[in-house]
């Protein structure tokens, strides 16, 4: 009898869940922001032939749902700084966003420069802890890949109010820009971080915006018949088997063993190094163009007891292993900009000396710890005992083959972002775009000149705004000035 009753509460749980046909467009969620002064629309899934109704400043919409299951209700120009709940019914299902305010929303795009989090910044401790902007409502929108135009995202996208705990992991240039802009104007500003690290313009544009570009349209014509879950398995087993060597030719590991994270092993050949900061800018020209394994070790007296701790050290490039008295404490894979701050458990310290052992791999680019000195420290308590000083160091392993061209990349599809990451939202009004973009493209800068005017003409029309604002930052110089005009690259 008791399992009778069991499954048939399974059941009806799953019918709910699993046979439910009402459904936001993953866009909308609790906290959200909707674009003010224009008109908006709310769109979703529900039974075909039946009727959704929507709830909103007390009046009622509706409209029918299409063959394929779609509605779309429109909503009146509304003033910023409303705030409201939408409810939406069909039959017997309901579904009601709650705290939903009107203002200005941006789009936050471009590669690494508007990717960088806020809490790789400078003074960004003090700045996290102040964000306390319940007019300010940013959302993230997951790196996707598509061959071809997505009508959604892949899952609910979350919008969260300005808090500390939502802005540390967000564009800082993003949120700079919408704090300021919320102050000038008192409006309320929505951000939506829509980028992706070290990506060319054209995974960017659509079809229709490269029309009459030969190399690009033989290139878009191919993503119509092209294996894109083949092409990404393809690809990612090229990475992957590039990537295992920083492991299998790393010389501080010993049988699967990582014997360098021994803290009483012997490191008199192990060279001083100061910590933080790249390693190719630390005077040691072993290390001016190092890509690979480095060991990072370091003595501390501290003066704490065996009580529990944390243990932050900043952003390192790219990922991190950390052991105080060999014992593990944590690790981050491939995120050269986020702080690391990791738990150290009880027993793992002592009064004293101690010793801290970091691997780090380095895949293109810079390398090391590279965060201010101000983030490198153990927390007890009130007990502060900082990281930052001379460490020593020894090269476990030096990548001698770049990463592989052949690695799964948006670089190498035209497209591919907007289909995955543009299209979901372009019907989806907003007040306009802030983009940092370009360094990708710079060995093709003659190019980008007809490219990003095609992109920016591009999203105007995608967004169905001839006017949208577009907002963009120019490259600063990185190398010394040449008074002799070079090409790029060196060339002469």
């Amino acid at each position: 009898m008791y399992r009778i009753f069991i499954v048939t509460l399974i059941f009806c749980s799953l019918s709910a869940s699993v046979f439910s046909q009402l459904r936001m467009s993953h866009i909308y969620s609790n906290n959200m922001m909707l674009q003010c002064n224009t008109a908006v629309p709310i769109k979703g899934h529900g039974k075909p032939s039946s009727t959704v109704k929507l709830l909103f400043n007390g009046k009622n919409y509706t409209d029918k749902v299409q063959s394929d299951g779609s509605w779309k209700i429109i909503l009146p120009p509304t003033k910023p700084g409303f705030i409201t709940k939408i409810e939406v019914i069909n039959g017997d299902e309901r579904i009601q966003l709650e705290n939903v305010i009107f203002g200005d929303i941006w789009l936050c795009g471009g590669q690494s420069n508007m990717e960088w989090f806020l809490s790789a910044t400078e003074n960004a401790d003090a700045e996290i802890q102040s964000a306390q902007y319940p007019n300010l409502r940013i959302v993230d929108v997951p790196h996707r890949m598509e061959a071809s135009e997505q009508k959604d995202f892949a899952a609910p996208l979350l919008w969260s109010s300005g808090t500390p705990a939502s802005v540390a992991q967000f564009s800082a240039v993003g949120y700079y820009f919408g704090k300021q802009l919320m102050h000038a104007l008192d409006i309320p500003i929505g951000l939506i971080n829509n980028n992706y690290g070290g990506t060319v313009v054209e995974a960017w544009t659509s079809g229709a915006g490269l029309q009459g570009l030969p190399v690009y349209e033989k290139k878009v014509r191919k993503l119509e018949t092209i294996n894109f879950e083949k092409e990404k398995n393809e690809g990612t087993n090229v990475h992957n088997k590039w990537m295992a060597n920083f492991y299998q030719k790393d010389q501080g590991i010993i049988d699967s063993i990582y014997a360098w994270a021994n803290p009483i092993m012997d490191r008199n050949d192990w060279k001083k190094i100061y910590v933080p900061g790249y390693w190719e800018t630390s005077g040691d020209t072993t290390l001016s163009d190092m890509d690979g394994v480095v060991w990072l070790y370091k003595k501390f007296n501290f003066e704490g007891d065996v009580s529990a701790a944390k243990i932050s050290m900043g952003a390192i490039d790219d990922s991190d292993m950390i052991w105080i008295n060999g014992e593990s404490v944590g690790s981050t894979f491939n995120r050269y900009n986020k702080d690391r701050v990791y738990d150290v458990k009880k027993n793992i310290l002592h009064h004293g000396e101690n010793i801290i052992i970091i691997r780090v791999e380095d895949y293109i680019g810079g390398g090391g710890v590279t965060g201010s000195s101000s983030k490198l420290f153990i927390q007890q308590g009130d007990l502060i005992t900082r990281l930052d000083g001379t460490w020593q160091y020894k090269i476990g392993m030096r990548s001698t083959e770049k990463m592989p061209s052949s690695s799964f990349s948006p670089n190498h599809y035209p497209t591919c972002l907007y289909n995955g990451m543009i299209a979901p939202m372009a019907d989806f009004p907003i007040k306009g775009v802030i983009w940092y973009q370009g360094e990708s493209n710079t060995y093709r800068a003659f190019e980008y000149r007809d490219l990003f005017k095609r992109f920016i003409l591009d999203w105007r029309s995608r967004f169905n705004h001839p006017d949208l604002p577009f907002l963009y930052v120019q490259l600063a110089n990185y190398y010394p000035e040449d008074s002799i005009p070079v090409k790029a690259n060196g060339q002469s």
